[in-house]
């Protein structure tokens, strides 16, 4: 949110980490809300053919290998964090990602469910630390099939084809739904829109179609994943359309 399309969890909570391809990509380590969890720990690790967030490669299109772990409260309450492969400058070299984030799960009766986030993405290398920034968002989730988040960074730093760096608040918008389907396999397609109104006077919209399947503690993930025009004039190659997949092992 984001996870790939809405990966069940030994807690019976659907995630969208960074870096996973889907829907998932385009929700940067959101927790989708989900009926009912067990209180306790959710671990894995992930290697995929490429890192997207918000329809922006952030390895340049090579792969990337993480880890993830969650602990979710009865009371609703969770905290996630995460540490994967990155590259959020094309001429410097791969870094890591942190991603660590505090939430909250609001439960009640009825098929809808609301969750509230704030996530910070913050980068090992000190000499990349203005690039770090938090991310506030809200998420509906209808029955585990539809989910909506809107949120935003009151302040981000971002890097164009051009070299140009700039800097100032952004928000961005997702929709994703979710089709389970037969043997373990699911389908999923999701939209987003990247508002970068402030640091470029610009924004793009994203998007993605792809299929999970699911065996046992494993879950394999391949998906489309496309850009607007805009995107591609100002991010270049970053932005492209691209395949990805990937490999997430849940302990």
């Amino acid at each position: 949110m984001p996870r790939r399309a809405c990966t069940l969890h030994r807690s019976g909570a659907a995630r969208l980490p960074c870096g996973r391809t889907l829907a998932a990509l385009l929700c940067a380590a959101l927790v989708l809300p989900a009926a009912a969890r067990a209180e306790g720990w959710s671990v894995d690790a992930t290697a995929a053919t490429d890192k997207v967030l918000r329809g922006l490669s952030l390895t340049e299109g090579t792969p990337s290998i993480g880890v993830d772990a969650a602990y979710y409260w009865n009371s609703g309450f969770y905290a996630d964090a995460s540490l994967a492969r990155a590259k959020p400058v094309p001429a410097d070299s791969a870094t890591g990602l942190f991603v660590g984030g505090l939430g909250y799960l609001q439960g009640g009766a009825g098929d809808w469910r609301t969750q509230y986030g704030w996530t910070h993405y913050g980068y090992t290398d000190a000499a990349l630390s203005s690039f770090d920034f938090d991310d506030f968002r809200v998420t509906e989730a209808y029955r585990g099939t539809i989910f909506v988040s809107a949120g935003g960074s009151p302040h981000a730093r971002m890097v164009d084809a051009q070299g140009h760096s700039a800097s100032g608040p952004v928000f961005s918008a997702d929709s994703v739904v979710r089709i389970p389907l037969s043997f373990g396999w699911s389908a999923d397609g999701s939209l987003g829109y990247f508002g970068l109104q402030r640091p470029y006077h610009t924004g793009f919209a994203y998007g993605s179609l792809g299929v999970t399947w699911q065996i046992g503690q494993f879950q394999f993930d391949t998906s489309l994943i496309g850009t607007s025009p805009g995107a591609k004039r100002r991010f270049g190659s970053t932005a492209d359309n691209r395949l990805v997949a990937d490999c997430v092992w849940r302990f």
